[in-house]
């Protein structure tokens, strides 16, 4: 939880990161509603063909670096 969250945006700000990306299964409600609550923003779908005909269907979420990291 939170502390992962500050470990992973530390790490970022310590390799002059202005933002951290990841993605999302957009039928993972639990962890659309969890990231939203910690800062980051859903800016959009990532759909991807990732072989043997799966297909990745996401939603992308970024957490912009502020002063506060």
């Amino acid at each position: 939880g939170k502390e992962g969250r500050e470990f992973v945006l530390k790490r970022a700000r310590d390799t002059n990161c202005e933002l951290v990306r990841l993605t999302v299964n957009k039928y993972n409600a639990n962890a659309i509603k969890t990231y939203e609550k910690i800062g980051f923003q859903n800016v959009g779908p990532a759909v991807f063909d990732i072989g043997n005909e799966y297909i990745m269907d996401d939603y992308i979420f970024e957490f912009l670096l502020d002063d506060r990291y």
